[in-house]
């Protein structure tokens, strides 16, 4: 081909492309990238946040694992770019993760492409919000669903596979959020849908509120399923949390108990955080099974702070079991309950033999005393004449029960096959405000057991 042709052809061709971009049908260039998201992240300390990940998320899914979106990594200066944006609107995460912490991210919601890019310029990252605790999981016959669970922050994508009673921490951003607890593997959690459960039992929520910088620790969650012989759709409790001053508390952990005595918890207190107040002091969670009450049952408080500390605690009246026979749709009210500083117990028990001897003490290491106190979360087992040492206590009266801790009668008092008036004692005491009761002595006559 002559170069006067060539250079014709070029030129013909330059014109067409140029012509079709004056009419609309092709338009930009070479160098151009349209749908462009584009920024440079900074850690707030002021310095180039390098490696940062950074996820576009289209939308978020109200259940775990279900979230869509893709991700790139910051530069060596901290610039960021996603190209061939299809969305109008969305969402963006920064997570500077540093030795599996996420100690700065940021979230920027709703977003939306103005001629067809958006230049963010400078995103200053943010002291992360956590929250962590540990995950129990109580069983039943109808269906094992293993040890594996999945912990998510409903709207982030903060999702974290763990054991049970292995730590969870979560990561998000400041205020209210909603804590999401199920089952990892998808196999169980389709064989319960199977059998009839719905997502809200399967997806446990816990309503929650973080604070930037700051760790929330809601302590021991456990998750259980309703029994398949009740109906599904329990009634709700709920109550409101105040402080001494009568002003409501956010991020308190509750706990139902039914089991009064402390039969079923081994050999320490056994605190299970089922839900966390709100903004308002407000919480709300899943009646108790009335199989599980014997005629009434309390509901427990704690208030935690940093590094777990318990900072105050609140006990509710003893609340009767009727009045839990409502449709499945009511919500019980409890009232309100006032946190107070924690109290302290300490104290022995003597093991006497003759109710007419009180001096003897003999078999004190072979014999051990289950001791607690009533309707609360705070029970122990101990060796006779040994020292008993409990905190983080719900002050003001109380009342303290101990009896035998051998197995066999603790597993018998459990199912109700020897009467409780027999084998447990009971004293009523004082617990002070933010100090330990000491010196406390009480004397335990073991009762002869018949075995045919």
């Amino acid at each position: 081909m002559s170069s006067k042709l060539l250079f014709f052809v070029c030129l013909w061709g330059i014109l067409f492309f140029a012509s079709c971009g004056e009419k609309g049908d092709l338009s930009g260039t070479a160098t151009d990238t349209e749908n462009t998201v584009a920024g440079i992240v900074i850690k707030s300390d002021s310095s180039l946040a390098v490696g940062v990940t950074v996820r576009l998320v289209l939308a978020y899914h109200a259940l775990p694992q279900q979230t869509v979106y893709v991700e790139t990594i910051t530069d060596s200066k901290g610039y960021f770019k996603f190209e061939n944006v299809v969305a109008d609107t969305f969402n963006l995460e920064f997570r500077y993760e540093l030795d599996s912490c996420v100690p700065e991210s940021r979230f920027l919601r709703s977003l939306s492409l103005i001629d067809k890019s958006l230049n963010l310029g400078q995103i200053l990252l943010q002291k992360s919000a956590y929250v962590k605790g540990v995950v129990d999981y109580q069983s039943d016959s109808t269906l094992n669903v293993g040890s594996h669970f999945l912990v998510s922050l409903v709207n982030t994508t903060s999702e974290t596979g763990i054991l049970v009673n292995e730590t969870f921490f979560a990561s998000g951003e400041s205020g209210d959020a909603t804590l999401i607890i199920a089952p990892a593997d998808e196999f169980i959690v389709e064989k319960l849908h199977q059998m009839g459960y719905a997502d809200s039992l399967i997806y446990q929520k816990v309503l929650v509120t973080l604070k930037a910088g700051d760790t929330l620790d809601i302590g021991t969650y456990t998750w259980k399923l309703p029994s398949l012989d009740v109906d599904t759709i329990v009634p709700m409790l709920t109550g409101v949390v105040l402080d001494s001053s009568g002003k409501p508390v956010q991020n308190v952990s509750v706990h139902v108990v039914t089991d009064l005595y402390g039969f079923s918890v081994k050999d320490s207190a056994k605190f299970d955080a089922q839900t966390v107040t709100n903004s308002l002091g407000v919480w709300l969670l899943p009646a108790p099974d009335t199989a599980l009450v014997d005629s009434v049952f309390r509901v427990e408080f704690q208030q935690r702070g940093a590094g777990s500390a318990i900072l105050a605690t609140g006990l509710s009246s003893f609340i009767v079991k009727s009045e839990l026979n409502v449709k499945a749709s009511d919500t019980v009210d409890i009232g309100s309950v006032t946190m107070r500083k924690p109290s302290g117990f300490l104290g022995k028990i003597f093991l006497v033999w003759d109710q007419l001897d009180f001096t003897q003490d003999t078999l004190c290491l072979s014999y051990s005393i289950k001791v607690g106190f009533k309707g609360t979360s705070h029970f122990t087992r101990v060796n006779a004449c040994a020292s008993i040492v409990m905190k983080d206590l719900p002050a003001l009266e109380q009342e303290v029960v101990y009896y035998s801790g051998d197995d066999f009668v603790v597993n018998n008092l459990l199912n109700g096959t020897l009467d409780r008036s027999g084998y447990v004692n009971s004293v009523f005491v004082n617990l002070p405000l933010g100090s330990t009761l000491q010196n406390q002595w009480f004397t335990y006559s073991p009762p002869t057991i018949e075995v045919e």
